[in-house]
């Protein structure tokens, strides 16, 4: 039963209750109304379309709909069918006759009857009913019906109408009773030959019982009259009532209530000679006889209904407890209310191995534990052979009480510290064919009766679920805490590998880049362009190893910058049809975005995107043509649309495989990896991407055919080009430097690595600079201290030191000595998701990633000494 069905349940038991107290003190004659006013009620907090009442007239094999309430626009069936022949319904009436609910899923299934044709004339298609009993006998049925459409019935709505029967029969009989009376001159008559409920009369001074019915010794579990007559009411009360009170502190409420307002109505915890509790309803009324004041009242026995109400409560706060408990501690608090609501003193749960020998203690209760039990052994195992009669539960597969302890044969005795057992009830939890655990409780004040049996046994079982899913939770948690260990594991290694790889290509790749740049023979120069692009290659596999290590770890995030969207798209064709005028195929584009629009989102990664799809493109046609079409459409929701669609005539993709292509490290096919190489991570990251910005990539292409890819990503308007140029150089510690006329920039660059250095003082070679060079955090943060800089240029990972370390002492330094912050870039090649942040967080003014190339460096100078060019689009 789901924590929903629970709570739904709590609630329409409540609500009956509420119900019960408003009835209980209606006069007989507003009863009708009262009813009617409570079926209204029911039907619209249970959302059912009729509620009906019939009471069964035998003499005149009638049954007479008394009662009806129908929801809105649902015909009235009491007006034209007022009566209905027993004989035309016989299947509800013998099926309520002997004490069951008659239900139907859908009334067209039925097979021909009177009943169906009945049913189908007032539009029924499904109805629910049961029966109101009065010691055995059916006086009529309460029911449910949908007029609209078929529907199934809950468990809750079945709980609702069954206690709403109990109500009305309570009802009934009342009426009766108190008709009698009223018509009667003689009380005794009315109290044993018209009653078939339990009456007591007592007297208002020693509240002590003068006369009684059959039922009432009956339901207070007595031989003979004899034994109840001039005995006290207190004598069949428990010591304590529910609100916690003394039984005769509480009984003078009620009395003095019944006394002003002519009756009460209250609920009643009875104690029978035999020591077992029962609970009741009590309508208690006031009345004269023969000028003494005497009291009456009935009972009512809602003991299973409490019972169910206790299972319910403690099922509500089992559930709100394991949300935020461990496994041992709920085992403890489910001990503890087991306990409490069998009165015992001792509580104990152990698991039984699959092996159905071995068992395993996993908890005492709170109370045994404190007084009861100072023996070790939680966490003990025992051998079922060699333990006491507390395992007879699980020789015999069901419970097993010892009321008379001390007496049970073949006992073993207890360990040292462990107090004396009186009593004793145990129970197995049985799943399928095994026993998979057994609790037991022992103590009680009197015996255990069959209602603690069932009790134990509902809370076993309840034990046992709450717990198998509280061991899934913490195994699940600690699956989760080792993938999350694995994963930063994983992180961790592939920022290492990123530094390690991304710190020597920045000196290959920039290395390569002078060396192009110097006068050199047209091979030497085809071996310098090989050497470029073979860097660029391997820079790009460890860019999408590092993209997909992001999605794996959900690290990766998708910034929202303003960028102009026309000119991104045409340098990434510019870039792709020289490419493909290479390989002599046909390129054409067609953008139709107005020059100079600039969109919001992140350029970068549709710049990715559409140069991955245009890269497959010139990669797998071999001849024929490519042709990119572009388009941005406005939205409802008032976002705009990017569609970007790219066509091939090259060697296509067979339909089967078109799924395959969006996996990580897979190819359409071996050879093509054979062929053109690749490492099948581009289509992957390129999706993922899209669908982080809302939107996605399809495919369309047959083998040998050609293919096209469709891109469709959500991006922003943005208003203003100016708010643009002035939202790009915004930033927390960014300034122009002051160039005082033509004086070189003083730069500090933090670099351990001599061959970075080396590069860097190239890159800077007539640029109108004097640099000086540090390597570790150490040194930068004592020279930056004792010299004056333009710009600090810091590597994050470096001996000593570390770059963010420097940087943080670098910031504090300045606030302490009122010195303006010093733009400072930080120089990595780390380049996982967090590191920019961490730079930010540290007070660095820009994040550059390796390998960094000449030009950047250069664009970075233009940019701190204020000759930045104003188009923004790089």
């Amino acid at each position: 039963m789901t924590e929903i069905h629970i709570e739904r349940l709590h609630s329409y038991h409540s609500f009956v209750f509420e119900l019960a107290a408003s009835f209980i003190n209606t006069p007989l004659h507003k009863m009708n109304q009262e009813i009617m006013t409570a079926m209204e009620t029911i039907g619209l907090r249970a959302n059912v379309e009729r509620v009906y009442l019939y009471e069964y007239d035998e003499e005149n094999t009638l049954a007479i709909n008394t009662h009806e309430w129908c929801a809105p626009n649902v015909a009235s069936r009491i007006q034209v069918a007022r009566a209905v022949p027993m004989q035309m319904i016989e299947e509800v009436i013998e099926c309520h006759r002997s004490g069951r609910v008659f239900h139907i899923d859908n009334v067209q299934q039925l097979q021909e009857s009177e009943l169906k044709n009945y049913l189908l004339q007032h539009n029924v298609f499904t109805l629910v009913a049961i029966p109101l009993l009065v010691d055995g006998k059916c006086l009529g049925t309460i029911g449910f019906e949908s007029a609209q459409s078929t529907r199934q019935w809950t468990m809750a709505e079945f709980e609702l109408l069954k206690l709403f029967s109990h109500l009305l029969t309570n009802v009934k009989v009342r009426q009766q009773t108190e008709t009698a009376l009223l018509e009667s001159k003689n009380y005794n008559d009315v109290l044993f030959h018209h009653s078939h409920v339990p009456s007591v009369v007592i007297d208002l001074e020693h509240y002590r019982i003068l006369e009684c019915n059959d039922a009432a010794i009956k339901i207070y579990g007595l031989d003979s009259k004899e034994q109840a007559l001039h005995q006290s009411i207190f004598m069949f009360s428990a010591d304590i009532q529910y609100d916690g009170r003394q039984s005769k502190e509480a009984s003078n409420e009620y009395i003095q209530k019944a006394l002003r307002e002519e009756s009460a109505f209250f609920e009643w915890k009875h104690i029978r000679p035999n020591g077992e509790s029962w609970d009741a309803e009590v309508h208690l009324i006031a009345f004269k006889h023969q000028n003494r004041q005497l009291l009456k009242y009935t009972l009512f026995d809602i003991t299973e209904r409490i019972r169910r109400e206790q299972l319910l409560e403690v099922r509500l706060r089992i559930a709100e407890f394991a949300t935020n408990h461990t496994l041992d501690q709920l085992l403890q608090k489910t001990l503890d209310e087991i306990e409490q609501i069998t009165e015992s003193q001792i509580g104990f749960f152990h698991f039984l191995n699959e092996d159905q020998v071995t068992l395993e203690l996993q908890m005492w209760s709170t109370n045994t534990i404190g007084s009861m039990c100072a023996t070790e052994g939680r966490k003990a195992h025992y051998n079922i052979g060699e333990a006491g009669i507390w395992v007879e539960c699980i020789h015999q597969r069901q419970p097993v009480v010892h009321n008379d302890y001390d007496s049970v044969p073949h006992k073993k005795g207890l360990p040292d510290g462990h107090a004396p057992i009186v009593r004793q009830l145990v129970a197995p939890v049985i799943r399928g064919n095994q026993i998979v655990a057994i609790i037991g409780v022992g103590n009680k004040p009197r015996d255990y009766t069959s209602r603690d049996v069932e009790l134990v046994s509902a809370l076993a079982d309840l034990a046992w679920e709450t717990a198998a899913r509280k061991r899934a939770e913490e195994e699940m948690k600690a699956l989760r805490d080792q993938a999350l260990l694995a994963t930063k594991a994983k992180s961790d290694f592939l920022a290492m590998m990123s530094h390690e790889i991304r710190t020597p290509m920045n000196v290959i790749i920039g290395m390569a880049d002078l060396l192009a740049e110097t006068p050199l023979k047209k091979e030497q120069k085809r071996y310098i362009d090989v050497f470029r692009r073979s860097g660029e290659d391997l820079l790009n596999i460890i860019n999408d190893i590092l993209d997909i290590s992001k999605f794996e770890a959900g690290r990766l995030t998708i910034e929202r910058i303003p960028f102009n969207l026309s000119r991104l798209i045409q340098d990434v064709s510019d870039l792709y049809m020289h490419q493909a005028i290479q390989k002599e195929i046909q390129y054409s584009s067609h953008i139709h975005i107005a020059e100079g629009f600039f969109a919001v989102g992140d350029p970068t990664r549709i710049r990715q995107i559409i140069g991955n799809l245009l890269s497959n493109a010139v990669k797998f046609t071999e001849s024929g043509s490519i042709r990119l079409i572009a388009d941005c459409l406005m939205e409802d929701d008032g976002h705009l649309c990017l569609i970007c669609r790219i066509e091939d005539s090259g060697i296509g993709i067979a339909t089967e495989k078109l799924q395959e292509i969006f996996e990580p490290f897979s190819q359409a096919e071996s050879f093509i990896t054979r062929r053109f190489g690749g490492t099948g991570l581009g289509l992957a990251i390129a999706r993922q991407l899209a669908l982080l910005m809302q939107g996605d990539i399809a495919v369309v292409s047959e083998a040998g055919k050609g293919s096209t890819f469709v891109l469709e990503v959500r991006i922003d308007a943005y208003d203003s080009e100016k708010d643009y140029i002035t939202n790009l150089s915004h930033g927390k510690h960014k300034k122009s430097i002051e160039t005082n006329n033509g004086k070189p920039l003083k730069i500090l660059i933090a670099e351990d690595s001599i061959d970075n250095q080396l590069l860097m003082k190239a890159y800077l070679k007539n640029q109108n600079i004097k640099v000086e060079f540090v390597d570790n955090g150490r040194l930068a943060v004592e020279s930056y201290q004792n010299n004056e800089y333009d710009l600090v240029i810091m590597d994050i990972q470096m001996p000593e030191m570390d770059g963010y370390t420097a940087t943080s002492e670098i910031r504090k330094w300045e606030q302490v000595n009122q010195r303006n912050a010093t733009p400072v870039i930080a120089l990595t090649a780390f380049a996982l998701q967090g590191d920019r942040e961490l730079a930010m967080q540290a007070g660095c003014t820009e994040y550059m990633t390796k390998p960094i190339k000449k030009q950047k460096i250069v664009e970075l100078l233009k940019r701190y000494r204020g000759e930045e060019n104003e188009d923004t689009n790089h």
